[in-house]
């Protein structure tokens, strides 16, 4: 099962946000959405996730993402959005348990699966210690990893999560990004938008970048972040290194006025 996105346009008040955009994630892979602001890549999120309307083609697998009602659709695809925000005073735990909503009936307890999906996603973010606590007297760090959590609770074949590790400190950044890496691990299909170049240099398998709300690169860190590329989309220039683990990058001043 791939994610397929073919000639997908968005407009947005009548203005063009997204141009001929053709990609695709496959199982076991983290993909780096990059790009300026206002490249359109919160717009291609909401796009997937059904959230705005586009034109063009959306597949996941044999299923047509446009086509499927929203209960369907939250099955194969969980979405965490930029903007975090909780606003009933629950457990954390009960939080997290509402991404198992799209796989079970109405009113219906959850089962020792669920329990023990949630229980996993509480791990895998390191707030296990926090499951009792409500969820509003969290920081917003804490907070945007309880919604990643339920995004992961959610269990489906595709994740994407939009600036997943904005706001968290180095070590839960870190954190986030080795969570995303289990999950491929796993088998899932991950597209995560990153303004932490950093970031996207160490821990994703391939990076898609927007300009202008067209695909202007696309292919693994090393090939795509190139200090001409990252010229071009961010008018930056960078340090390059590499150890072990792979790519190190770092912004280290500007080439343009932005």
């Amino acid at each position: 099962m791939r994610l397929e996105v073919e000639n997908l346009d968005v407009a947005l008040s009548g203005r063009p946000v997204l141009r001929g955009i053709a990609m695709s994630l496959s199982p076991g892979e983290v993909v780096g959405l990059l790009g300026p602001n206002g490249a359109g890549k919160s717009t291609l999120m909401r796009a997937l996730a059904g959230q705005v309307s586009a034109s063009g083609s959306m597949r996941l697998g044999s299923q047509d993402l446009s086509a499927l009602a929203p209960a369907a659709r939250a099955r194969l695809l969980a979405y965490l959005p930029q903007t975090r925000v909780i606003g009933w005073s629950i457990s954390v735990r009960d939080v997290v348990g509402l991404g198992r909503i799209p796989w079970r009936r109405l009113g219906v307890r959850p089962t020792a699966e669920d329990v023990e999906i949630v229980d996993r996603a509480l791990a895998l973010m390191d707030i296990a210690h926090l499951a009792d606590r409500p969820a509003t007297e969290l920081s917003g760090g804490e907070q945007a990893r309880v919604l990643t959590a339920r995004a992961v609770a959610q269990s489906t074949p595709a994740l994407i999560a939009d600036e997943p590790a904005s706001g968290l400190d180095p070590a839960h950044q870190i954190l986030m990004m080795q969570a995303l890496r289990r999950l491929a691990a796993e088998g899932r299909m991950v597209l995560v938008s990153l303004h932490d170049l950093t970031l996207a240099a160490r821990w994703c398998d391939r990076v898609i970048m927007l300009k202008e709300g067209r695909i202007a690169a696309g292919g693994p860190p090393e090939a795509v972040m190139t200090p001409e590329c990252l010229a071009d989309i961010y008018g930056i220039a960078a340090h390059f290194a590499r150890d072990e683990g792979g790519l190190i990058l770092a912004p280290t001043g500007l080439t343009a006025v932005p």
